[in-house]
């Protein structure tokens, strides 16, 4: 169960990704480096205590840090997943 909140999170953020709008090119390519990371993650990595999960969860924040104030929507959706996987210890 607990990979299926996961999952649905993830499809959430790739949603917010999606609909985000007005940004510079810089941004848009951080936000098509996350939409890949979510992609690979969703078909390739069943295991949510893997490397990849870590190193994503890192990028997340970074992320969050960045567009907090800019895409509060995009934000929350990435501090979900923080959250979900710090619950999981990684």
């Amino acid at each position: 169960m607990p990979r299926t909140k996961l999952l649905n999170q993830l499809r959430q953020l790739q949603t917010e990704l999606q609909d985000s709008e007005q940004l510079d090119e810089e941004t848009r390519a951080v936000l098509i480096e996350l939409q890949s990371d979510i992609d690979s993650l969703i078909v390739d990595d069943p295991d949510p205590v893997s490397e990849r999960y870590r190193a994503f969860r890192d990028r997340l924040r970074t992320s969050v840090e960045r567009f907090e104030a800019s895409h509060p929507r995009l934000t929350s959706a990435m501090a979900q997943i923080i959250d979900t996987l710090g619950a999981w210890g990684i």
